[in-house]
């Protein structure tokens, strides 16, 4: 394969992926920030003090963080195409 060809291939692939990869992280942006977003009604549904509040919040984002690790894992092992098409269809 010449460099020529790699690079238009490249080029074209970049074109398609950034955007799509953009709209990803913003979602996923969006969907981490939510929590945020709900505390005011959570809090007044559940009765939940500021304290409790922060410890689920925190304790949530420890798990997100933990679960990060063996989520890469896994990706590499199946494969980037399969691994983000079964999270996208368990997760919603």
């Amino acid at each position: 394969m010449s460099i020529t060809l790699l690079d238009g291939v490249v080029k074209k692939n970049r074109a398609r992926l950034i955007p799509f990869m953009l709209a990803l992280y913003v979602l996923a942006f969006l969907d981490r920030s939510n929590i945020g977003f709900a505390k005011e009604t959570y809090q007044i549904d559940t009765g939940l003090s500021n304290e409790a509040y922060a410890l689920g919040a925190g304790i949530f984002f420890v798990v997100y963080a933990f679960l990060g690790v063996p989520a890469n894992l896994l990706m590499r092992k199946f494969g980037a195409k399969t691994w983000i098409g079964t999270t996208t269809l368990l997760w919603g």
